[in-house]
């Protein structure tokens, strides 16, 4: 068991809560959703008005939608290596939306890199969706995992922003093959599923390094373990990984 950590306890302060609109979802969240992430972060007690003028304290919150700190990803099931591919689908929907609203594109983009980027926004929102629908309530992870990429991206940069985006699509691509050739994965239907999804990521990855004058990637079957190392800077929710 190993614990793929991306955020060192005691700061509270974090761009990606603090900012004024957060994307969760594929959505702008609402004034309420915001306390919430706040809320996750902090530990602290946040309440918040309701239709009667009263006050809702956000405080023991299961639900699925809840933005969480901390998640387990038993690899050796099958609902495992899903929420694997969730949680990956997220990190990557979240880094297209802060380009497809248009937040933060850098100077000088190409209409075609526009396109392409929200092109890839709407596609990892379509496979992220797919795979939370595949898994029951009581199975999935959190629908809103946190993240650190206002801290690490600089979107107003090119470079940055291509850089961070290959990384995270060389893994994912990676990671999905690895993750589609599990033995965890005993449904047709789903290993099915999760040949799709490997197989968007890799154009993406491709799409990436195109727009950087790079190689298409060589594919590397990788484990799901490993690619949540390799991409736990990105998190802010913490993961507890059992199996590979």
């Amino acid at each position: 068991m190993s614990m793929a950590r991306a955020h060192t306890a005691g700061s509270h302060s974090d761009p990606d809560v603090e900012s004024a609109v957060t994307v969760e979802l594929g959505r702008v969240v609402s004034r309420r959703g915001l306390f919430r992430r706040a809320l996750a972060l902090t530990g602290a007690a946040v309440v918040t008005p309701v239709a009667f003028g009263g006050l809702l304290p956000l405080v023991g919150c299961s639900e699925a939608t809840e933005p969480s700190m901390h998640a387990v990803l038993d690899l050796n099931t099958e609902p495992g290596v899903l929420n694997f591919l969730y949680a990956v689908l997220q990190l990557e929907a979240d880094f297209y939306a802060r380009l497809g609203y248009g937040w933060t594109k850098f100077p000088g983009i190409l209409q075609t890199e526009a396109t392409t980027l929200n092109n890839y926004w709407s596609q990892t929102q379509s496979d992220r969706d797919t795979v939370r629908t595949s898994l029951a309530l009581g199975q999935r992870i959190t629908d809103t995992v946190l993240f650190h990429l206002g801290q690490i991206v600089d979107y107003a940069d090119r470079t940055d922003t291509l850089t961070n985006a290959q990384t995270i699509e060389d893994a994912a691509a990676n990671g999905f093959v690895g993750a589609a050739a599990s033995a965890a994965l005993h449904t047709d239907t789903v290993r099915t599923m999760v040949q799709n999804i490997a197989a968007s990521a890799v154009e993406r990855a491709n799409g990436i390094r195109a727009m950087r004058g790079l190689d298409s990637l060589v594919v590397t079957p990788t484990s799901p373990a490993d690619i949540m190392a390799t991409l736990a800077p990105y998190f802010y929710t913490t993961f507890t990984i059992n199996g590979r």
